[in-house]
Order: structure tokens, then C-alpha cells, then sequence
């Protein structure tokens, strides 16, 4: 078998037909040619089959120690930290943890342009609200000068009128003095007379 004699044989059948042989047993019906040949072998073949057969059975407590052991490997890749995963493992970590980051980042920026424009609008309002104030003041400033202008035309007409209404009396009075009352006919001149005296009292009296 170890130098290519049987070797379509597992080894769980090479066992079996060895142990047969030294028992003076048939070997497995699986295997009957190479049986015969093993046993035609003479002592040199004796010696090869039991190489094999050690060959065979440390290979088959191998394979049975790593069965065994396949779960605690199985647990120490799971708790293996990143840096011992393969490395398309780490690589696809990296990748997701960099997408996280961007899309962090692109939240952080558009919230900071939100505050930006929620405060650009903010002061756009209280410009707003400056202007409507400044507006409001100018319109009320206007008009308190008209009507500061109406109550002066006013008092100047007034202050006119009455100086013509004067001037008006001295006239008369004047005149009155010049002509005199001589005859009974001058009843008028009479009455402009007192008109004009009443008129001058009121003028002193304002």
C-alpha cells in the first residue's frame, strides 16, 4: 500500500483486512485482490502492510483529533479579534465602518447648513422687522411735521385776521376822531364808535 499496491483501499478497510489476516480470518469480501496479494507477499510484504497499517492508523487518530477539536477552533475564530479575520473579512469591516463615517459626516454637514440657513433666515426677519420700524417712524415723523405746518398756517391766519380786524378798528377809530359826532345824523359814526371800542378791548384781552 505504501508504495502503491492496494491503493483504492480506505483505511478503515486496510485495518480490517490486517487484523483478519493475523487472526487467520478471510479478509473483507470489499477487498479480496488485494488480500491475496498481501498475503503473497512473503515477510517482506508483512513488513510493508504493517508499516501501512501504523501509517493508516496515526492518520486516522489525527483525523480524529482535529474532529474533536474543530469546535474550540471554530469558538477561538469567532472571538478572534478583526486583525486575525481573513483579510476580504477585514477589508468588507473597513469598507462598512468608512460608509458609517461618511454618512455621519454627511448628516454633520447638512445639519450645519440647516443651522446656517435657519439663522440667515432669522436675521433677514429681524432686518425686516428693523425696516417696517424705520418705516413707521418716518411715517410718523411726517406726520407730526404736517401737522406741526397746519397748526402754524393756522396760527398765522389767525394772527393775520386779527391784525387786519385791528388795524380795521384803529382805522375807524382814527376816523372817527378826524370827523366827530355833530349832528344827530352821525347816529352810524356812533355805533362804529363803540364797535371800534369793543373791538380794542378784545384785542387787549388776547
Amino acid at each position: 500500500y505504501a508504495q502503491g499496491g492496494a491503493t483504492t483501499l480506505d483505511n478503515a478497510q486496510l485495518l480490517h483486512a490486517l487484523c483478519n489476516r493475523q487472526r487467520g480470518q478471510k479478509p473483507m469480501s470489499a477487498a479480496p485482490a488485494a488480500a491475496a496479494q498481501a498475503a503473497g507477499g512473503g515477510a517482506a510484504g508483512e513488513g510493508r502492510e504493517e508499516a501501512a497499517a501504523a501509517q493508516a492508523a496515526a492518520a486516522a487518530e489525527a483525523a480524529a483529533a482535529e474532529a474533536r477539536a474543530a469546535p474550540a477552533v471554530a469558538e477561538r475564530t469567532a472571538a478572534a479579534p478583526a486583525k486575525l479575520l481573513q483579510p476580504a473579512a477585514a477589508q468588507a469591516a473597513a469598507e462598512r465602518a468608512a460608509a458609517a463615517q461618511a454618512v455621519a459626516q454627511a448628516a454633520a454637514e447638512r445639519a450645519a447648513a440647516q443651522a446656517a440657513a435657519q439663522a440667515a433666515a432669522e436675521r433677514a426677519a429681524a432686518q425686516a422687522a428693523a425696516q417696517a420700524a424705520a418705516e413707521r417712524a418716518a411715517a410718523a415723523q411726517a406726520a407730526a411735521q404736517a401737522a406741526a405746518e397746519r397748526a402754524a398756517a393756522e396760527r398765522a391766519a389767525a394772527a393775520q385776521a386779527a391784525a387786519e380786524r385791528a388795524a380795521a378798528a384803529h382805522a375807524a377809530v382814527a376816523r372817527l376822531r378826524r370827523t366827530g359826532c355833530r349832528d344827530e345824523a352821525s347816529e352810524c359814526r356812533k355805533d362804529e364808535i363803540v364797535k371800534g371800542m369793543v373791538l380794542r378791548q378784545e384785542l387787549k384781552g388776547t
